[in-house]
C-alpha cells in the first residue's frame, strides 16, 4: 500500500478542497483507503494483513490532517471534522 501513498493524499486533499462543510475524520478516512486499496486484492492477504492495513491508513490520515492544521490549511473542529481553509 506504500507505493500508493501520493494516490492516499492526493484524493484526501482532492475530497477536503472539494468538500463545502465540515468532513469527519470518518470520511477523509475513507476518501484515502479507497484509493490507497484500489486495485489490491484484500481478499487474496491473510487476516493479520487485513486487520491492520485499514488502521495503519486511518492513523496516517489524521497525521496528515493534524499537518494541515499546524500549517493553518485545514481548520479542525469539535468533534473530529475538518474544514478545508480556501
Amino acid at each position: 500500500m506504500r507505493v500508493h501513498f501520493a494516490d492516499g493524499i492526493r484524493a484526501m486533499l482532492h475530497g477536503l478542497s472539494g468538500h463545502d462543510c465540515p468532513a469527519g475524520s470518518d470520511r477523509v478516512c475513507r476518501w484515502g483507503w479507497h484509493a490507497v486499496s484500489r486495485g489490491v486484492r484484500v481478499a487474496d492477504v491473510s487476516a493479520a494483513h487485513r486487520d491492520t492495513w485499514r488502521p495503519c491508513n486511518d492513523r496516517d490520515v489524521r497525521a496528515a490532517v493534524g499537518v494541515l492544521v499546524r500549517f493553518g490549511r485545514c481548520a479542525s473542529a469539535a468533534r473530529r471534522m475538518c474544514t478545508w481553509r480556501r
